[in-house]
This record gives structure tokens, sequence and C-alpha cells, in this order.
């Protein structure tokens, strides 16, 4: 791991996640932040992980569905993820999001 601790976010290669949803990633040994652009009327379909995960809404509005409850968010909300709860999401309009996983999103590396 490259512990070099002053580095430039536009440094970092822009990823596709799905249609709509693209980001800048940054990862440790045991965690990984994303910076994601999210386009009005991208879903991102149910899925779940092993990662325990933290979300950000920065700018816009976000229905977010986990475990089955679905809740509208907006700037300054989070949302909180146990590790291996489905959950699922929809773009109410652009949005900008922060994602924090632990452990680390290894498949996310190739990006």
């Amino acid at each position: 791991m490259d512990y070099n601790i002053f580095k430039n976010i536009a440094d970092i290669k822009d990823f596709k996640v799905i249609d709509g949803i693209v980001g800048k990633i940054i990862h440790t040994d045991k965690m990984s932040m994303s910076f994601f652009n999210i386009s009005k009327g991208a879903v991102l379909p149910e899925h779940h992980h092993i990662h325990e995960q933290t979300s950000f809404i920065q700018e816009g509005e976000f229905q977010f569905t986990v475990n089955g409850e679905t809740r509208i968010v907006t700037a300054g909300n989070y949302i909180n993820i146990a590790a291996d709860v489905p959950h699922s999401a929809v773009a109410l309009t652009d949005c900008k999001v922060i994602d924090v996983f632990v452990p680390c999103r290894e498949d996310y590396k190739s990006k």
C-alpha cells in the first residue's frame, strides 16, 4: 500500500459501476472510500456484500431500500448498512454520494 499521505483526488481515474454511477475510489489495506456522481434515474439493483457500508449523501435526493425498508435521503443524511444486508437505491435527482466500505473493496481495485 502506498501511504504517501498527501494526494489529489483528481489523479484517480474515474470508474463506472453501472450506467449512471461513475466515481473515484481510494483504497487502504482495510477500507475503501468512494466518491460517486450518480445521474437522475440511475438504479442500483438489490445486492449485498461482505462489507459494512456507510453512504453519505452530499447532494441530491436518493431513495434507499435497506433490508426491505425504503426511505428518501437528502444532502446531509447518511445510511449505515451492515455486512450482508440486502440494499438497493434509485437516484431521484442527480446526486453526489460518498461511500465507505470496510473491509477494503478488493473487487473495486481493478476498476
